[in-house]
Parts: C-alpha cells; sequence; structure tokens
C-alpha cells in the first residue's frame, strides 16, 4: 500500500506495531522479528467473520484481500517489493489460509518508507527473492478476486516483479483484480477513505502501530465484507 494512502499519525522511530489484540488468533509475526518468514507462510486460524456475502462485484466465492510493502513510492524509480501478504475468504468468512513472505529487494529502503512500515535493509538480509516466490503467489491467487486498496500501486508493483523475474502474465491473467478503494469511494462519496478511515468508519479496532502488508491484509480482509 502507498505512503499516500497510509495514516502519518505516528513519528518517525515509533516502535513496531503488533498485530492487533482483537485478532489474537490472526498472528502473523511482527516486522521486529522476520526471520522466521524466510519461507512462505500459509497458516491456518479460526475464521472469525459471520456468514455475509461477498462484496457486490465478485461474481465468486473465493476472494484474497492482499497488501504490499515496497522500498519506495515507484516501481518505476527503481522501487521493489520487501512485504507481500493475503489473507483468503470463502464466501465472506476468513477461510484461515494466508500467504506472507518478505523479500530481498537487492536495493535500499527509502527512508520515507521505513517511517511507515518499520523494515530496515538489515531486516531483510538473506530474505528470499521475489522470483523464487512467484510461483507460490501465483498459485495462492489464481482464480480468486484478488482485492487491495489502491489496487493500481499494489498490481503495478507485482506485475513489475514478475516482469523482473521473466513472467511476461500479469496478475490479472491470474485472478480478477478489485479496488477496494474504488469501492470505497462509490459507497462514501467525498469522505475520506484511505484504509484507516474505513477501518474508524466501520468501526474495526486498528491498533497496528507501523504498517505491515499481512496486517493491512487482515484488516482489509474484515473490510470487503462490508463493501456491497
Amino acid at each position: 500500500m502507498p505512503v499516500s494512502q497510509r495514516s502519518s499519525r505516528l513519528p518517525a522511530g515509533a516502535p513496531h506495531g503488533t498485530i492487533p489484540h482483537h485478532l489474537p488468533t490472526l498472528h502473523g509475526r511482527a516486522h521486529q522479528d522476520p526471520a522466521p518468514h524466510d519461507r512462505t507462510t500459509f497458516t491456518t486460524v479460526p475464521c472469525l467473520l459471520h456468514a455475509r456475502c461477498c462484496i457486490r462485484v465478485c461474481g465468486m466465492s473465493r476472494v484474497v484481500a492482499l497488501d504490499t510493502e515496497t522500498t519506495g513510492i515507484s516501481h518505476r524509480l527503481g522501487h521493489r517489493v520487501i512485504e507481500i501478504g493475503a489473507v483468503e475468504l470463502i464466501d465472506g468468512q476468513l477461510s484461515g489460509r494466508q500467504f506472507h513472505t518478505y523479500l530481498q529487494p537487492q536495493r535500499k529502503v527509502d527512508w520515507g518508507a521505513q517511517r511507515v512500515h518499520g523494515i530496515s535493509d538489515a531486516m531483510l538480509v538473506g530474505k528470499p527473492l521475489f522470483a523464487s516466490k512467484a510461483a507460490e503467489l501465483l498459485e495462492f491467487l489464481r482464480g480468486s478476486e484478488m482485492v487491495a486498496h489502491n489496487a493500481t500501486f499494489d498490481v503495478g508493483f507485482l506485475d513489475n516483479e514478475l516482469r523482473l523475474a521473466g513472467i511476461a502474465d500479469g496478475l490479472a491473467q491470474h485472478c480478477r483484480v478489485t479496488c477496494s478503494l474504488k469501492l470505497a469511494r462509490n459507497r462514501w462519496p467525498g469522505m475520506p477513505n484511505k484504509l484507516d478511515d474505513v477501518l474508524q468508519r466501520l468501526g474495526i479496532p486498528d491498533t497496528r502501530g507501523l504498517h505491515g502488508a499481512l496486517k493491512d491484509a487482515q484488516l482489509l480482509a474484515q473490510v470487503v465484507p462490508h463493501l456491497r
């Protein structure tokens, strides 16, 4: 998710956030210890959402809420993806399947981006390259309705990573892409609709502190059933 879609309420140097306490079973690890994520994690967790319809444009029962963290604001400036988080919903309910990985970007993380997500260069030493995780990511997304908040940002970065990995097909060839930011703007026209704004409007607790791809994807998964 781009810096422009984030809250700036935390000062530089604020402590790393943790997974919200109201989601005790959704505890992908916080950024301060990414070492366990050298390999992609597919985690099983109990369903926390009651039966609800998919968003109105879904047309299919499988939705994946996705978020990315990056070294900077634009892949056109050479920035890269450093974290991917994705959470699966079946018929509007969390299925318990998650995809999460940190990535080695082969470049420095911009300070402005690090202030948002707290991921430093040192934390990415030894992490896998995107090319080694591409097949797993595409398999997780295949046939789904992939929802991202400001999807143009996430899809642009991931399509760029696919190209750099020698994969010609973009995400749209593997899943249907939906932008939850556009859906939120349609539902609440003229109102602020960053993910933080939507969470507050819906009364969904947010104790993240710093942003993270898995944490943001988990929160977005709670928003998705309301966008219909």
